[in-house]
């Protein structure tokens, strides 16, 4: 399940990006 964990990686990435710029 390598695919999967790395689009939860990629989700919670872009969630703390979002966090940062707002």
């Amino acid at each position: 399940h390598f695919f999967f964990t790395t689009m939860i990686f990629v989700y919670g990435y872009f969630l703390q990006r979002q966090l940062v710029n707002t």
